[in-house]
């Protein structure tokens, strides 16, 4: 959260004088009480009694700066020192088992709690290629062709390097509800496939995609979407990410009875993704859309958006709570265009 100086001042007027607490001095004259957190890229973050989340301090409104506890201090000129830092004249000091170490706060570079990851550990982390795998199972709700509850399943592999990612994924659908005649079934479908990016000049990324699988319910034994394209990051931060995808497509879908022509086409592949990491959970939003070249009319839409929360005090279990949709343009006599699920998963992350 980031606040004003005007707002800052008030804020360290609302807490305790104690000794105890880190102090932050600023040029237009006021002081911040706190814990400070890091100094990460210019930014100060500062925990304050007074409000719930960390608050952010451009460093070029600070003169100086003092903590209660030691903490790391890197420099510009890369020197880096562990000690309780008091404020000077000039500056701040460091004072440390081998002596005491001045600097102008416009010199330091970072700053990090013990224990922490420094920034240049946090950056260096970012450009090591590594996996990390999800599993998840839910519970569903389905209005649509049928009204029922069922369960669902995924399996996901991500790969990701510094400026690539390489995705596998697996979902299955299934579910049953019972009528007049008795238990018929309502879902019963795959998604599989894999994606490659890559960010060859940020914010640009070029991808290629194949998804396959097959819907009993909507009597398509077989499909296939399989598409090349550019995007955009119009947003690439650490809390929240905005892209938009173009591309071509190749379609195919195989239906199981005759009442139905089947689909081979070229066509169209539009896609957005869209996540914001807020303090407590964090919220998905994707949409794709593929028309066919041969018939416009005959798309494609698949959207899912969820809020995502761990459980506990852990970052490996989470549960996610969403609602999906797939409208299918082009569909046998008898069946919805739309269906739409809502389903809370329980989501099991690890690397």
């Amino acid at each position: 959260m980031k606040i004003g100086n005007l707002s800052l001042a008030l804020v360290s007027l609302t807490l305790p004088l104690a000794s105890s607490a880190d102090e932050i001095r600023l040029k237009d004259g006021g002081v911040i009480k706190g814990k400070i957190v890091d100094l990460e890229a210019g930014v100060f973050t500062v925990q304050t009694a007074a409000v719930a989340d960390p608050i952010k301090i451009k460093q070029s409104e600070v003169t100086a700066f003092s903590t209660d506890e030691e903490i790391f201090i890197a420099t510009v000129g890369k020197t880096e020192a562990k000690g309780k830092v008091s404020p000077a004249q000039d500056g701040v000091t460091i004072g440390t088992p081998d002596g005491v170490v001045a600097s102008k706060v416009d010199n330091l570079k970072d700053a990090w709690r013990p224990g922490a990851k420094s920034p240049a550990d946090k950056a260096a982390d970012k450009l090591i290629r590594h996996w990390e795998y999800t599993a998840d199972i839910s519970v569903i709700g389905k209005t649509g062709n049928r009204e029922s509850i069922g369960a669902s399943s995924g399996l996901q592999a991500l790969n990701k390097g510094p400026d690539d990612e390489l995705k596998f994924y697996a979902k299955h659908n299934y579910s049953k509800t019972k009528n007049d005649l008795g238990w018929v079934k309502a879902a019963d479908d795959l998604h599989a496939g894999v994606e490659y990016t890559s960010y060859f000049a940020r914010p640009f990324f070029w991808y290629v995609r194949s998804d396959n699988g097959f819907d009993k319910v909507r009597q398509i034994n077989f499909f296939s979407t399989d598409a090349v394209g550019l995007g955009d990051l119009l947003i690439d931060n650490d809390h929240q990410k905005l892209s938009v995808r173009a591309g071509l497509a190749y379609r195919f879908e195989a239906y199981k009875n005759n009442l139905q022509e089947d689909t081979s086409s070229p066509g169209l592949d539009l896609g957005l993704h869209h996540d914001c990491q807020f303090k407590y959970f964090k919220m998905v939003n994707d949409l794709s859309c593929t028309p066919a070249f041969d018939d416009f009319s005959n798309v494609i839409v698949l959207h899912d958006s969820y809020i995502e929360m761990p459980l506990a005090n852990t970052d490996c279990w989470k549960l996610r709570m969403g609602m999906s949709n797939e409208y299918r343009a082009k569909v046998t006599p008898g069946v919805d265009r739309l269906d739409t699920t809502y389903y809370l998963k329980f989501v099991l992350n690890w690397k």
